[in-house]
């Protein structure tokens, strides 16, 4: 399946300076009026997935449900697709807005989640007594488990390296080796190599003061090039069924998210040449450390 979004919302930069040395209020189109933040809607964005799902019941009392997605999402949006006004980013270069194509903010190519349902046991006798049969009868075990791949980010370098004022913060690296060669393992600690960037041409540069046209002030890292840590989220529960009267019940649920209490990583500090870039810092907040619940339900 796919589909094509147009007409989002994004911003861009207006009177924008001239990157170089010196007072970049003197380097504007019209120097007598500030930065621009104009605010349009002509950015797209693109969807194609595939898009699987496996069912299966199998009489022992097992129900299987798998789903895969293999996809890729594609904008120029800068953050994402229908990014609100007041958060949305504006491109390295105000002259080059195509170099800011790529996968979205939000994109994961691969998804499988996996849903179980078991319930072992629904005979009148075990081991040939009602007794033992009552007690083993109506549990049931039932989990979601979850991997999928981790989502971009977009390595920058730290401050307004092209002296550009307003909205000169925005400026990515140069790419001079992989972001993860042989050999390297990443891990929280370092999630890339920091040799595989470098940062482009400083107006503050000697040779750029000297000749400011010879400098090359963005650099020729694409956006959303690098991939976060991955999900793998186990939630897992276990309910034991109480018959009463008719087709009323009362259930007894205990239920464990993030069964196994993994940690789930966030990207990594995408800023250069900062002391910490490519570490891990922070977990993500929609997955949480291990979560314990017990639920009591009376269905009638």
């Amino acid at each position: 399946m796919g589909s094509k979004s147009t007409r989002l919302d994004q911003t861009v930069p207006i009177n924008m300076p001239v990157p170089g040395p010196g007072d970049f209020q003197a380097r504007r189109p019209i120097p007598s009026v500030g930065a621009i933040r104009f605010f349009s809607s002509d950015s797209n964005a693109t969807y194609h997935g595939l898009q699987t799902r496996f069912e299966r019941r199998i009489n022992t009392g097992l129900t299987l449900l798998a789903a895969y997605t293999f996809s890729k999402t594609i904008d120029d949006n800068f953050i994402g697709t229908s990014t609100p006004l007041n958060t949305a980013r504006w491109s390295q270069d105000p002259m080059n807005r195509k170099a800011e194509k790529s996968r979205s903010s939000f994109d994961i190519p691969h998804r499988l989640s996996l849903t179980y349902l078991y319930e072992p046991f629904h005979g009148k006798l075990l081991l040939g007594s009602p007794i033992a049969a009552h007690i083993a009868r109506n549990w049931q075990f039932s989990g979601t488990t979850t991997f999928q791949t981790g989502l971009g980010w977009t390595v920058n370098v730290a401050g307004d390296p092209a002296n550009l004022g307003t909205f000169g913060s925005n400026i990515r690296p140069n790419r001079v080796g992989p972001s993860r060669p042989a050999g390297f393992n990443p891990d929280p600690y370092l999630w890339v190599d920091p040799a595989a960037f470098a940062a482009p041409d400083r107006a503050t540069d000697t040779k750029c003061i000297a000749a400011p046209r010879s400098c090359n002030y963005y650099g020729n890292l694409g956006r959303m090039t690098e991939l976060g840590p991955g999900v793998n989220n186990w939630d897992i529960g276990i309910a034991r069924i109480f018959p009463t009267f008719e087709r009323q019940r009362l259930e007894f649920r205990f239920e464990m998210f993030n069964a196994f209490n993994r940690a789930h990583f966030d990207t990594p500090n995408r800023t250069m040449p900062s002391p910490i870039f490519g570490r891990v810092t922070n977990t993500l907040l929609s997955i949480p450390n291990r979560d314990l619940q017990f639920a009591l339900k009376y269905v009638f």
